[in-house]
């Protein structure tokens, strides 16, 4: 009896597997050599595998569409072929939606794998994240575990995405939500993992005006500046924008370093 609840996970997973694997299939049967782009990437898919959608993980006994560390550098367009979905064809800025769930505590190389998931997505298209919340019960619960997160955490991607050299795109904070140990909605005195999604934005001529202090190449924007966004780089209040900005980024180094990594 005590088999039964392993021996029905297998079925359940099995049962999706094969699922997919002839829906993908249908999906390309009409177009004979083409390749497929996929708009939803399912990051890390583990036991929680989803159809339609592309299903990446690092372990082949996971059985994932595709075996691909998103954490280690790459270079889109990426064409691999697939044993579930056939050609697949990974183009930057195309991807609407990644879903990572209890992916990020265990990837050494953070900032590598933030930067390759920001290049795939659309303008607008959404990485949505669940990790386990510094100071919770379950925040160190695991062997392969090497960070944990707060509030504060996503802040190098968002506010200071320069320190990564990011000029054209950054993200943007969307929605956070504490769960509880059971994945569901919580108050912050029983939460879990929180769940946040981080939107694709392009920058303003004025981040990437600030952004070119703290990077080693000379690039200028070839966009058109707008009559609202030109300023007198002799002010006083231009100055001070630039001098707030740079006190507020050192004040943070030492609370972010281990989000750099």
């Amino acid at each position: 009896m005590s088999d039964l609840p392993h021996i029905h996970l297998c079925i359940v997973q099995l049962t999706g597997y094969v699922h997919s694997l002839g829906f993908n299939f249908m999906q390309h049967a009409g177009v004979r050599g083409a390749a497929w782009c996929p708009k939803r990437i399912n990051l890390g898919s583990g036991q929680a595998y989803q159809t339609v959608w592309l299903n990446l993980d690092v372990a082949e006994h996971m059985h994932p569409d595709l075996l691909l560390d998103l954490s280690e550098p790459l270079t889109p367009p990426l064409s691999m072929v697939s044993a579930t979905a056939c050609p697949v064809r990974l183009e930057e800025g195309t991807v609407h939606h990644i879903e990572a769930a209890n992916v990020f505590e265990h990837v050494a190389q953070l900032t590598t794998l933030m930067e390759n998931c920001l290049r795939l997505l659309a303008v607008r298209g959404e990485l949505r994240i669940e990790v386990p919340l510094e100071g919770s019960p379950t925040a160190w619960q695991g062997p392969t575990l090497v960070r944990t997160f707060n509030a504060s955490s996503w802040i190098s991607y968002t506010d200071y995405f320069c320190r990564w050299d990011w000029f054209e795109h950054r993200f943007e904070m969307g929605a956070s939500t504490y769960l509880d140990s059971f994945g569901q909605r919580c108050p912050r005195e029983r939460v879990a993992s929180t769940r946040v999604a981080l939107c694709k934005v392009e920058t303003t001529a004025r981040e990437r005006t600030a952004a070119l202090m703290f990077q080693t190449n000379l690039r200028l924007p070839d966009d058109e500046v707008l009559p609202h966004e030109i300023s007198d780089v002799g002010s006083v209040e231009y100055k001070s924008a630039f001098e707030n900005l740079w006190h507020e980024m050192l004040r943070t180094d030492q609370s972010l370093a281990a989000t750099w990594h």
